[in-house]
């Protein structure tokens, strides 16, 4: 019987699922290290956090868990981020600094994407494991310190040649953490767990539960979620939504899940039955997986039929250039390949992009790009890593690309010179994650430096500004509407009585016009400085919602240090850059 205290995600059903509950069990309450290896967000994370309340529970540990996601570590400040430093050890080392071994003293250390970190210090991480030695020495430092109380757990996406031997074989346990394909029976309980918590994020909850189950708002409590009635319709929207889950591929495993999931609770609108919003639920999931496209105000309109009969619709200069030089197209991919290069004409994109769009696995979409650059469509963009663009005879000329303006001017920028190293830190982190927390007490210091970092990412992202300095969120969504205006589209909120929307409703409607038709021509960074002026209680909820809607939108929040674990404590999606 596995014990699931400390677990705290949905009800594991697949018997592969529950092996590996059974197997981290077993090694937590005797304090073994362990690996896991499967895919990205498969719940490797979630499993660390379940080993770390079985050893708390059995040994009484008072240390925290530590988590660090190497693949966000710059080369040379890894050793750093991972052992410590004296102050003067490097260029801006002005203090001393803890590494996450000495963060984790007495409790457990999880280290994400250890694949993606360097060989050589994959082998200063196997000393701070090896029982014959347990220590690190922080860098700029000759002498050791001991860590032989941390509890290393590690994990990775990548296959094993990735891992330096003896790092492999120091865990006790090599363990594969199943993704989603393989565990179907997981995928009902899953989707109505997202639901649950995704019904707790609106913040209209109230007035939801109130039409829904026919109500006065006085009538309606914290139990009113509980209530028969509403569990009933979250699982029958589970039931529904688990066939389509089931008919096609997730690269991002139940994350990506729960994404798909929390855009289509949130963003339905039609309260007036329990089957009117599990419609609605329904809509806007498939939305957001690129099944359906909202035209006009409130109106879901399907994705045209991919068969033979479809592909005159499909318009675009694509179509011949793709039925000629890659004749194996079926129909169905021809229509989605003729609309990405569409949206794609003048940016460059990553594989994931692509595998999202067109709806293909990991090795499919590699092979069909590899097949793409093979016939001159396609081309690698030299210096930006793995990245694709069309080829230059097939991209717009000059006069054609998009330019948006910038809601508000970018700071003036810092000294080119201002701190190198953490501008390479935030540019990767970028490159890599959903955002980027900037914090420091220096309020001017942290915008001198979004200033330049805003500088840089101008050569390749739309790099749109707001500082809440003496302003709040009602400025910034009225920038928003400026800036739709400056480009000829108008989002649903502007058709309507401007009294009669509530701010949350405003946020909602930029979602659906703004960042995708921004999203559409560059990858997106909204730069937002001085959250912390204005973010709480209700506000704070409102930035939540604004930054899930409006994916796949990166972003850049400049902060106090001390608000950044206040925001968002338990987020994987930002890294904090402490200025």
């Amino acid at each position: 019987m596995v014990d699931f205290e400390g677990y705290s995600g949905f009800r594991v059903r697949s018997k592969k699922m529950l092996e590996v509950f059974s197997a981290v069990s077993d090694f937590a309450r005797q304090g073994q290290p362990i690996i896991m290896f499967g895919p990205s967000g498969a719940g490797k994370e979630f499993m660390a956090r379940y080993y770390y309340a079985q050893y708390k529970k059995a040994t009484g540990c008072t240390g925290d868990f530590i988590s660090l996601n190497c693949s966000q570590l710059v080369k040379e400040t890894a050793q750093s981020t991972l052992f410590g430093h004296l102050k003067g050890s490097f260029t801006d080392s002005s203090y001393d600094r803890k590494g996450v071994f000495e963060q984790a003293d007495k409790g457990v250390l999880f280290l994400d994407e250890i694949g993606d970190l360097d060989k050589g210090l994959q082998t200063m991480v196997n000393r701070a494991m090896d029982e014959n030695t347990r220590t690190a020495s922080k860098l700029g430092s000759e002498k050791t310190y001991s860590t032989k109380d941390v509890l290393v757990i590690c994990a990775t996406e990548r296959p094993k040649k990735r891992l330096n031997d003896s790092l492999l074989f120091r865990a006790g346990l090599q363990i594969h953490v199943p993704g989603l394909d393989d565990r179907p029976e997981d995928v009902e309980e899953a989707i109505r767990h997202f639901c649950m918590n995704a019904m707790k994020k609106r913040l209209d909850l109230t007035h939801l539960l109130s039409c829904l189950l026919k109500r006065g708002k006085d009538e309606i409590d914290d139990k009113s979620l509980n209530d028969p009635e509403i569990q009933s319709l979250i699982q029958d929207i589970a039931r529904h939504l688990s066939p389509l889950v089931k008919a096609r591929d997730w690269p991002g495993n139940f994350r990506a899940l729960r994404t798909a999931v929390d855009s289509g609770v949130i963003r339905a609108k039609n309260f007036n039955s329990p089957g009117e919003f599990m419609d609605d639920v329904k809509k806007y999931f498939l939305h957001h997986l690129g099944d359906y496209s909202i035209t006009v105000l409130d109106e879901l309109k399907p994705a045209p039929p991919e068969t033979a009969a479809g592909i005159p619709a499909a318009k675009g200069i694509w179509m011949d250039i793709l039925t000629q030089r890659i004749p194996d197209l079926d129909n169905q991919e021809l229509i989605r390949l003729d609309a990405f290069l569409s949206e794609y004409r003048s940016i460059p994109f990553k594989r994931k992009d692509f595998e999202r769009y067109m709806i293909l696995s990991t090795r499919i979409a590699q092979i069909r790009i590899s097949s793409l650059i093979e016939n001159g469509i396609l081309e690698k963009v030299a210096g930006k890593g793995y990245r694709y663009q069309l080829s230059k005879e097939l991209r717009p000329s000059d006069s054609q690309r998009f330019n948006p303006p910038h809601l508000m001017d970018l700071p003036e920028a810092a000294d080119e010179t201002l701190m190198p190293e953490k501008m390479k830190e935030a540019l990767r982190v970028i490159e890599n994650s959903r955002g980027l927390f900037v914090s420091s007490d220096d309020s001017l210091k942290r915008e001198s430096f979004l200033g330049l970092l805003g500088t840089r990412l101008q050569e390749t992202h739309d790099v749109i500004y707001f500082s809440f300095q003496g302003k709040g969120l009602e400025d910034f969504i009225s920038a928003c509407k400026e800036h739709l205006s400056k480009l000829n589209l108008r989002g649903w909120f502007m058709k309507k009585e401007e009294a009669s929307l509530e701010l949350q409703d405003r946020i909602i409607g930029l979602s659906g016009y703004f960042v995708q038709s921004l999203s559409q021509h560059r990858q997106t960074v909204i730069m937002l400085e001085g959250i912390d002026v204005f973010c709480t209680g209700e506000s704070h909820a409102l930035l939540e919602q604004m930054i899930y809607f409006w994916y796949p939108v990166q972003f850049v929040l400049g902060t106090t240090k001390q608000f950044f674990q206040q925001l968002f404590p338990d987020s994987t999606d930002f890294m904090e850059l402490n200025l």
